[in-house]
């Protein structure tokens, strides 16, 4: 089962501990998702995972509240659905949310 995925700005993960990365990954190591179950979006055809779009929205929260700037973050997503689930709940300018 696919999942999101948040990355950080190689600049970011070089200089903060506190997101346990190694400045030399691709991504911040956190991805949502396990154990949720996706949903069709109502009248389309992508599918969505509110339960997993609560997460993300927490964890980038809590990045953007230790000072890590909006511009530095993206939040990759595997459905359409989902990308525009989480657009509607994470509205920081420079914050990148797009899907794969």
């Amino acid at each position: 089962m696919p999942s999101t995925q948040i990355r950080l700005a190689r600049a970011v993960r070089a200089r903060s501990p506190s997101t346990r990365v190694d400045p030399d990954a691709d991504r911040c190591g956190f991805r949502a998702g396990a154990g949720y179950d996706e949903e069709l979006e109502p009248d389309g055809e992508s599918r969505m995972n509110p339960r997993e779009a609560e997460l993300v929205v927490r964890k980038v929260q809590s990045l953007l509240d230790a000072g890590v700037p909006a511009d530095a973050i993206a939040v990759i997503a595997p459905y359409s659905a989902q990308v525009r689930l989480l657009r509607e709940k994470l509205s920081a300018p420079g914050l990148e949310i797009d899907s794969v």
